[in-house]
């Protein structure tokens, strides 16, 4: 009896292999799990809290000659780097120096993973008892919730909705297969496998932070609309990226915030050095974004908008944790 072409295709990209069982909680699982783990540096917790943030994926960078670890992606950088400051902790870092660590670490996840699809996610162990999950979302909230100024919250709602938005724009529009692998660990997988978590994430990347709701006109054809809904469509992954790509209310949408972005920027820049004794949460949040930006999309148009005078100072704030 013959084979079907399809069965044998599928049976050749994944042969079977008969692999020995690792018990839960055996020795070489529990290193598995630890050897993905970047921990912050700071003093042990008293009592026994510990948190782990989940990000998309974590990169070397080069500070002041010691590399530090940071997430990838602009919003679980600000994310990171305010839970630093929040807790007095410093970043993850290699070598020789990598002392001090504290109980508190960072760890890739998969999108999925989290409850409402979006990273980061904070998860918060109480002494081992139980513990709490806290979406991209909620830190947000929480974020522009916990400061006084009331400008300063203006501020942060416009991070959130005009700078974020252009970042999924992007994503959406220019980002190439080498920003893609950078920013969501693509090429850890094998080929086909990485297709089509392409695909599942072009589906989600349209609903993080209400994109498709706030701008729900440009997703008109029935294609597009289908995807930003995050109907199934996985095995047609070559139409759906196609659908995306071909988007001219989408491009047209991603011009419009490049251009929007240069006045933007200057009265955030503004805001900051005019607000320099003041919680440097919005100090953050934009250095996390141009800095994100400048180490994931450097060729697209929107990194080469980005002054590198400006980029000194957010690599300076960096230097800090």
């Amino acid at each position: 009896m013959r084979v079907p072409e399809s069965i044998k295709t599928v049976f050749d990209t994944f042969p079977l292999k008969t692999f020995p069982a690792v018990p839960v909680g055996s020795p070489d699982q529990t290193q598995a799990v630890e050897d993905q783990k970047f921990y912050f540096r700071g003093e042990p917790s008293k009592d026994g809290n510990s948190f782990i943030l989940g990000v998309h994926s974590i990169l070397p960078i080069e500070v002041d000659g010691i590399t530090k670890y940071i997430p990838s992606d602009p919003i679980s950088l600000a994310k990171c780097l305010s839970t630093c400051h929040k807790n007095n902790l410093k970043l993850p870092i290699s070598g020789d120096e990598k002392s001090g660590e504290s109980s508190n670490c960072m760890m890739a996840f998969a999108h999925q993973a989290s409850p409402d699809q979006e990273l980061p996610l904070l998860i918060h162990d109480s002494n081992g008892r139980d513990r709490t999950f806290i979406t991209s979302r909620s830190m947000s909230s929480i974020s522009i919730k916990k400061v006084t100024s009331v400008t300063a919250q203006v501020v942060l709602e416009m991070i959130e909705t005009k700078l974020y938005d252009l970042w999924i724009s992007c994503l959406l529009v220019e980002a190439d297969e080498t920003s893609l692998n950078k920013i969501f660990r693509l090429n850890s997988q094998s080929s086909w496998t990485s297709q089509l978590y392409t695909v599942a994430l072009f589906q989600e990347i349209p609903s993080w932070r209400n994109f498709n709701i706030r701008h729900s006109n440009l997703f008109t054809t029935s294609r597009v609309k289908k995807l930003a809904q995050g109907s199934s469509m996985a095995s047609t992954f070559g139409s759906t990226l196609s659908a995306l790509r071909t988007n001219v209310s989408l491009d047209h949408f991603y011009k419009d915030q490049l251009i929007e972005f240069e006045a933007i920027l200057q009265s955030l820049t503004d805001f900051i050095e005019n607000n320099e004794d003041e919680d440097p949460v919005v100090e953050i949040e934009v250095a996390a974004f141009l800095i994100s930006v400048d180490q994931t999309l450097k060729d697209t148009k929107l990194g080469k908008l980005i002054q590198t005078s400006l980029l000194d100072r957010c690599y300076l704030l960096l230097s800090k944790y």
